[in-house]
């Protein structure tokens, strides 16, 4: 092990850190057609239209289509197991992140929902 090259790892990580405290972003953003796309894939059941015709074309657009397609189908799954006085929160929560995600899809980045994108990476489609 070369400790020159450790130490500059090192330093260059540190670097890294101090411009994402200044304001720099290290987190890719796309731009053009595809955060269109991207957006239009959080209108339920537009993502699994998407995902048959668009998944080879951009990574971006498939990540928003799969994580779209599995968060619709997990809401689905708890608003018909919850009590109906506790279906309405659960709407409107499954709207809320849908609009947050669509919106975040629009500027070009990524959200990372924990459970849902776990899921909707372990998916080949």
């Amino acid at each position: 092990m070369d400790l020159n090259k450790i130490t500059n790892s090192i330093s260059g990580f540190y670097k890294d850190i101090a411009k994402a405290q200044q304001g720099d972003v290290l987190v890719k953003k796309y731009t053009g057609e595809d955060t269109k796309i991207a957006t239009y894939a959080y209108i339920p059941f537009a993502s699994i239209i998407i995902l048959v015709f668009r998944k080879n074309n951009s990574e971006f657009v498939s990540f928003h289509a799969r994580e779209s397609t599995i968060l619709l189908l997990v809401a689905v799954f708890i608003i018909l197991l919850l009590p109906s006085f506790l279906k309405v929160l659960a709407v409107f929560a499954v709207y809320s992140i849908f609009i947050l995600s669509a919106y975040k899809a629009s500027k070009g980045e990524k959200l990372y929902l924990p459970l849902i994108n776990e899921i909707a990476n372990s998916i080949e489609i």
